[in-house]
C-alpha cells in the first residue's frame, strides 16, 4: 500500500520530503531507501522514467 501511494505521489510532483512525511517515514533518507529497496531504483529515477514513459506516448 505505501509503495503504490508513493508511486502515486511521485506521479503527481509530490516532493519526497512530503511523500516520507505523508506515508509516516522517520526521514527523507528512510523513504528513499525503502523506495529503491522496493523497486530497485530512486524516487527520482522512477520519477524520470516516468516522465519518458508520457513523453513517448506524444
Amino acid at each position: 500500500m505505501r509503495l503504490t501511494e508513493a508511486r502515486r505521489l511521485l506521479r503527481s510532483g509530490v516532493t519526497t520530503e512530503h511523500i516520507a512525511e505523508r506515508l509516516g517515514f522517520s526521514d527523507e533518507r528512510s523513504f528513499r531507501r525503502a523506495f529503491k529497496s522496493w523497486c530497485g531504483s530512486s524516487p527520482s529515477d522512477y520519477r524520470s522514467g516516468q516522465e519518458q514513459f508520457l513523453h513517448s506516448l506524444k
